[in-house]
């Protein structure tokens, strides 16, 4: 389903309305297996609460919609680049795979007794993150700059919906399935953080925020001279200090993994929307201030005077 849409999306350019309802069937098909709602639950228990079996399905139901959406658009809007969503995307599954092998042998033994759908997920949670990790590798030995094929809308919705469907299944891992989805989030950082500063900016700037734009921060990277080549690498080397950073916190107690995840996902737009108030602020000073005073192009000369009566005709040799 969600590769349909992609392709229907680079064949006919489907309505966004059309791409929303697509990615939302396929997100329907995670909700049979209850990953949502287990999430949900954990991370209510963790918190002192005791949720009903009804609340944890819907809010899980709507958890599992937000995961995918924010996944699928975010890998979407990172296919701006020769490269970049694939090597973004090749980086993160490893990560991932370290996480799930982390799960898989780190948290067993009798003080975990993981449940019964352990055991089924945690080899799928490896061999997905194996796959895609290939499939990306072979892809991009023709996808790097200068590339001669294109993933398009297909496969970038394709990426990000089994990225985001793979870090849903961490969980199921037992004890530590809350912390090592937020782990996960944390190595898939980097198509967030993007998406999240181009909401926004568009916010700050008042404008739809599913308008396009070419402020991301591949363009970015672009527009202060760097070459497609470097500004892929530069940015392969932000993944890859992020998926550092989501495999290291995973020794850490949980409380903790989460309060390093509020502060990334949290800090990084509040600043991007305290800059871009001021950069609007200081934008429409100026605009004031040259509308109070308007100024002649070049106020130091005088302006022309238009004369009056027949106009002269050339002598030139060219007129002659």
């Amino acid at each position: 389903m969600i590769t349909l849409t992609g392709l229907m999306d680079d064949v006919f350019g489907i309505s966004p309305r059309i791409k929303l309802g697509g990615q939302l069937s396929a997100a329907a098909a995670l909700a049979h297996n209850d990953v949502g709602s287990e999430l949900v639950k954990d991370f209510l228990v963790f918190a002192g609460f005791n949720p009903t079996p009804m609340f944890c399905y819907v809010a899980g139901a709507l958890l599992i919609a937000a995961f995918v959406l924010g996944g699928c658009n975010s890998m979407n809007l990172m296919d701006g680049m020769d490269g970049l969503a694939g090597g973004v995307t090749l980086i993160a599954a490893i990560g991932v795979l370290f996480l799930s092998i982390f799960a898989a042998v780190g948290l067993t033994g009798p003080a975990y007794e993981p449940p019964g759908v352990d055991i089924l997920t945690s080899p799928v949670r490896i061999v997905m993150c194996l796959a895609i990790a290939g499939a990306v590798l072979g892809f991009l030995v023709s996808n790097f700059h200068p590339a001669s094929i294109f993933m398009g809308d297909a496969g970038s919705l394709l990426l990000g919906y089994l990225s985001i469907s793979t870090i849903l299944l961490l969980a199921h891992a037992p004890a530590k399935g809350p912390a090592l989805v937020m782990a996960a989030l944390i190595v898939f950082a980097l198509p967030i953080i993007d998406t999240m500063l181009a909401i926004v900016r568009r916010m700050v700037g008042r404008r739809n925020i599913l308008s396009p734009d070419r402020q991301h921060l591949h363009h970015q990277l672009l527009l202060r001279g760097m070459s497609v080549p470097a500004a892929a690498l530069s940015l392969y080397g932000l993944a890859v200090l992020l998926a550092l950073l989501g495999c290291a916190i995973v020794f850490l107690r949980g409380r903790y993994v989460f309060a390093v995840s509020a502060a990334l996902f949290t800090l990084v737009p509040l600043t991007a929307y305290i800059k871009g108030l001021a950069h609007r602020r200081k934008t429409a000073a100026s605009a004031a201030a040259g509308a109070d005073h308007p100024q002649h192009p070049l106020p130091h000369l005088p302006r022309p005077r238009r004369r009056r009566g027949r106009t002269r005709r050339s002598t030139s040799p060219a007129r002659t």
